[in-house]
C-alpha cells in the first residue's frame, strides 16, 4: 500500500483503512469483532509509519472515548466496530451526537452483519443513527468506501459532528479495484482542548440548550443531503422507482440488467438524514416504488410516512410488504424475484434447474467450525469437565462471546449459554 501504486485490489475494510490513512488521521482506536476486524489490523500495520496513535481499546466504549477525546482536542480520529460493539459504546455515542463539538474530524465504521454469518443478532446501523440523531453514511463499493470515509472527515469538520458510516459483511470482506491517493507524511503532534463546559459538560441544562441546535443543523444538512453526490438517482424509461443503498445497489443493478428492465434508481448514500425531498420529487413522478435494503425497513418505514404526509399517489413495496424477505441479507436472486412480484411478470431466474443449496448441502460433508489446533481454551474446557467429573457433579457452564463459544460444540459440550460479551 505505498503511495507510486495507483489502483489497488483491496477488501471493503482494508479501503476504508487506506481512507483513514490517506485522510491524515491522528488516532485511531477499536476492539476487534468480525466483519469489522481488519479494518484496524491494517490501520496498524501500515500507518506506524505515518505518526498516528493506533490502538487495540479494551472494549469499543473505551474505544469510541478515545477517539472522542481526540477529536475535542482537534486531531482527527476514527474507531470502528462491528454493529453489537456500537451496543457497547452506545452510552457516549449517544452523547457524542447530542454535543457535537468535534473540532477535528471524527468517524466511526460500523459493520452490520446480515444473514448472522458471525454475530448474535442482525442489527441495522441505521437505526441508531436516527435516534441519536447522527450523520451516516453507506458505501456500495471498496472504491466509495475509500472516497468516503476521506469526504467525511471533511463533512465531520464542517458540521463538527461525528460521521458514522454502515459496512455490512459482504462489503467489507468482498474485494474490488481501488484508485488510491497518497499517505501524507507529517509528525506527531498533539491536540489542544480548549475547555468549554457549556459544550463538552453534559449537565440536564446544558442538555437542553443543545438539543433543539442538533435538530436544527440536522435540518441544515438534510438540505444539503438532497443534492449530494453521495445520493444518486439514475433515470430509467420505465415507470418504476427502485430505492437502495449500500450493497443492495449492485444486487439492483445485476437484476435489472439480467431481467432486460430500466427503472429509475435511486441509490442513497447519505442515508441519515434522508434526503426526504429529493425522494418526495421522485415519488410524485413514479407510481411504483421498490425498496431494496438489508436488515430494518429503514428507508420504508420513512418512504410511507412520506407518501401520507404528502398525499402522494404511489405504491411501495419492500420488508414490510413481504415482497422482499423480512430478515436475512439479499442477493440479485431475491431482488429478481421481488422485482417480478411487482411487475406482475414472470422471469428466468439465474441457476433455474440447478439443484437448490439445501440439495447440494446433502451431499457435501460436514464440516463445522472448530477451534484451533493448539488453541489453550480447549485445554480450558477439559480442566473444568475433568473437575466436574472428578467431584462428579453437573455444572452450569455460561459462556462468552469469541472463539471459547465453539466450546458447545461436540466432543466438548462444554458451554450451556452464550449472550454477549461478559454475559
Amino acid at each position: 500500500m505505498t503511495k507510486q501504486v495507483t489502483k489497488m485490489l483491496l477488501s471493503g475494510n482494508e479501503a476504508f483503512a487506506r481512507g483513514v490513512l490517506e485522510a491524515g488521521v491522528d488516532v485511531a482506536a477499536a476492539y476487534p469483532g468480525t466483519p469489522s476486524t481488519e479494518i484496524m489490523e491494517t490501520i496498524a500495520h501500515f500507518g506506524k509509519d505515518t505518526g498516528m496513535h493506533a490502538e487495540w481499546s479494551i472494549n469499543e466504549k473505551i474505544a469510541f472515548e478515545v477517539a472522542l477525546g481526540a477529536s475535542w482536542s482537534g486531531l482527527r480520529s476514527f474507531t470502528a466496530a462491528k454493529h453489537v460493539g456500537l451496543n457497547v459504546a452506545a452510552d457516549p455515542f449517544f452523547t457524542a451526537a447530542l454535543f457535537g463539538g468535534m473540532k477535528g474530524g471524527f468517524v466511526m465504521v460500523i459493520a452490520d452483519d446480515p444473514s448472522f454469518h458471525s454475530s448474535q443478532n442482525e442489527q441495522d446501523t441505521r437505526m441508531y443513527a436516527l435516534a441519536a440523531h447522527a450523520i451516516c453514511m453507506e458505501p456500495s463499493t471498496p472504491q466509495e468506501a475509500l472516497d468516503m470515509v476521506k469526504y467525511a472527515y471533511e463533512f465531520s469538520e464542517k458540521w463538527e459532528s461525528m460521521v458514522v458510516i454502515r459496512s455490512t459483511t459482504r462489503l467489507s470482506h468482498s474485494r474490488g479495484p481501488v484508485t488510491i491517493g497518497e499517505i501524507p507524511k507529517k509528525e506527531t503532534h498533539k491536540g489542544e482542548f480548549i475547555k468549554n463546559p457549556a459544550k463538552f459538560v453534559c449537565l440536564p441544562g446544558n442538555a437542553r440548550r443543545t438539543k433543539p441546535l442538533l435538530l436544527a443543523k440536522m435540518d441544515e444538512i438534510q438540505e444539503y443531503s438532497n443534492k449530494s453526490q453521495w445520493n444518486v438517482v439514475e433515470k430509467g424509461k420505465d415507470p418504476l422507482l427502485v430505492i437502495t443503498s449500500g450493497v443492495s445497489y449492485l444486487y439492483v443493478k445485476d437484476a435489472v440488467q439480467e431481467m432486460g428492465i430500466d427503472p429509475t434508481i435511486y441509490k442513497i448514500g447519505i442515508s441519515n438524514p434522508m434526503p426526504e425531498g429529493k425522494i418526495i420529487e421522485l415519488l410524485k413522478e413514479h407510481p411504483e416504488c421498490l425498496i431494496a435494503e438489508e436488515v430494518e425497513p429503514y428507508f420504508e418505514l420513512q418512504v410511507k410516512a412520506l407518501v401520507a404526509e404528502n398525499g402522494i399517489n404511489v405504491k411501495i413495496y419492500g420488508r414490510k410488504e413481504k415482497v422482499i424477505p423480512i430478515s436475512n441479507e439479499l442477493n440479485p436472486l431475491i431482488l429478481k424475484e421481488a422485482l417480478s412480484k411487482v411487475l406482475k411478470k414472470k422471469f428466468e431466474a439465474v441457476g433455474e434447474g440447478l439443484p437448490t443449496q439445501a440439495e447440494i448441502n446433502e451431499q457435501l460433508p460436514n464440516r463445522p467450525p472448530e477451534l484451533c489446533a493448539g488453541c489453550p481454551h480447549r485445554s480450558t474446557f477439559y480442566a473444568i469437565k475433568k473437575a466436574a467429573r472428578k467431584r462428579q457433579i453437573k455444572p452450569i457452564m455460561p459462556g462468552d462471546i469469541g472463539c471459547y463459544t465453539l466450546g458447545f460444540m461436540a466432543p466438548l459440550n462444554a458451554v450451556d449459554t452464550t449472550v454477549a460479551m461478559g454475559a
